[in-house]
């Protein structure tokens, strides 16, 4: 929810954020990647509130580490993919049901 508010990202962008993406040094802290539906680069300031909630998430984690992931390790939002790597659909939503059970619960 953070990452909505704050940077306007989608479920899509929250999903493929890696540990590298978030800047904590910089200042003010920023989370620096191509949004994932454009490929176009953003840079977002981010809150306190914000940096805090990803710092504790990318804990322990090395660099190139999905800062989300479902609890059995396969990302938030994953495709499907062919043997040759090349993305063919099939995408699982696992963010969008989570934030619809929270809403309309």
């Amino acid at each position: 929810m953070m990452l909505a508010l704050n940077c306007g990202y989608t479920q899509q962008d929250v999903s493929t954020l890696r540990v590298s993406d978030c800047e904590f040094s910089k200042r003010p802290p920023r989370i620096i990647k191509n949004r994932s539906k454009t490929d176009v680069p953003m840079n977002h300031l981010m809150w306190k509130e914000t940096k805090d909630i990803l710092k504790s998430f990318c804990s322990g984690k090395s660099k190139d580490d999905l800062v989300f992931n479902r609890p059995d390790g396969r990302p938030l939002v994953p495709f499907s993919v062919d043997k040759d790597g090349n993305i063919t659909g099939g995408r699982s939503d696992y963010l969008g049901n989570k934030f619809k059970r929270l809403i309309f619960a």
